[in-house]
């Protein structure tokens, strides 16, 4: 690739990918199923969208004269979108729609049913998960919060369905608790399969984008002085650590970190262009409508899976077992309960 090859390349990143967060094993009945996936949370909020207000709050279902109204379905519909749970490419918005108001149906039904065996989840306990997600992600409660109202997500809204998850495994826990059995034989027979696949190892590179702003339809004049200070700091550049010094006094220029992004998810033009400079190095600049933008490859690094023990294959078969008993239980909760859906 040439260096003028290089200089049209459009750089454009994914989300960090969710082979990059920790997968957490060892999970008891106490635990809630979903909070293995909701802690990607903290690692997938990079993209930034405009915070919507609650627009309407009419009502979509009754559930035991329980209402399920259009903003919580709005709510749950950008939570699933952001935990990627939906599979959302190629599947139409109604369907997607349909998904949101089933889980918080379920979620009223699961709520009225720890109410009428007196179960109640401590608000200290859904605090604890929730400083838990916000720790994955290295950030505080309220640094995580911030993050999710850029998603136009509030907190409240995924409070509920952490409260409901946790009243939902109380319930099976006490239910099926002893009902739920593992042979040695079958945890035998499944670690096997497991073990005989082949690891895949993950690369992830460690990157900076920085930005020297201008406004959209800026004149010729301003991108090109803006060029000249792009290629003025790569003269200087001497790995990521000397950003901060080089552009301590340069305004208008934005540094955004880049961490634990897969390899396998960038643009072909984009591997290219970072296997040319390599690590620690500076990829040419970039004009965009905005701004000239440049990537800095700072450092890499290859995760592997963790190993899967023999307690971990354990723990999942009896996950599997209360996710049946619980499945078949939500179902005849639903054949039970007053339902009427509006929306």
């Amino acid at each position: 690739m040439t260096h003028t090859e290089m200089h049209n390349v459009k750089i454009m990143l994914p989300k960090p990918d969710t082979l990059t967060r920790k997968k957490l094993r060892g999970l008891s009945a106490h635990t809630p199923l979903a909070l293995t996936v909701l802690l990607s949370i903290a690692l997938s909020c990079v993209a930034t969208t405009a915070p919507v207000a609650q627009s309407s709050a009419s009502v979509i279902a009754i559930v035991n004269d329980r209402p399920v109204t259009e903003y919580a379905v709005l709510q749950r519909m950008k939570i699933n979108s952001l935990l990627g749970s939906d599979k959302t490419k190629g599947v139409s918005k109604s369907k997607l729609r349909k998904k949101a108001i089933d889980e918080l149906i379920d979620d009223v039904l699961k709520k009225v049913e720890a109410k009428r065996q007196k179960i109640a989840i401590p608000k200290a306990e859904v605090d604890r998960l929730i400083g838990q997600i916000a720790k994955s992600g290295n950030d505080t409660v309220k640094s995580f919060t911030k993050k999710l109202a850029r998603q136009g997500i509030r907190l409240s809204s995924l409070r509920n369905q952490l409260e409901s998850q946790l009243a939902w495994n109380t319930i099976l826990q006490r239910r099926f608790g002893n009902r739920v059995k593992v042979s040695d034989r079958e945890v035998d027979r499944r670690h096997t399969l497991l073990t005989k696949k082949p690891v895949n190892t993950t690369r992830l590179l460690n990157l900076k984008q920085i930005v020297f702003r201008y406004e959209n339809g800026a004149p010729a004049g301003i991108v090109r002085s803006r060029f000249l200070e792009a290629q003025n700091m790569i003269q200087q550049f001497k790995g990521c650590g000397s950003l901060g010094r080089i552009l301590a006094n340069v305004p208008g220029v934005g540094v955004r970190d880049l961490p634990n992004i897969p390899l396998s998810g960038l643009p072909p033009q984009l591997v290219k262009v970072l296997s040319k400079i390599g690590r620690g190095g500076i990829s040419p600049p970039n004009r965009t409508r905005t701004g000239i933008e440049l990537i800095a490859y700072c450092s890499r690094r290859d995760l592997k899976p963790p190993s899967i023990s023999k307690k971990d294959v354990e723990n999942a078969l009896r996950e599997e077992q209360f996710l049946l008993h619980g499945t078949r239980y939500l179902r005849d909760l639903r054949k039970e309960a007053l339902i009427d859906r509006r929306g």
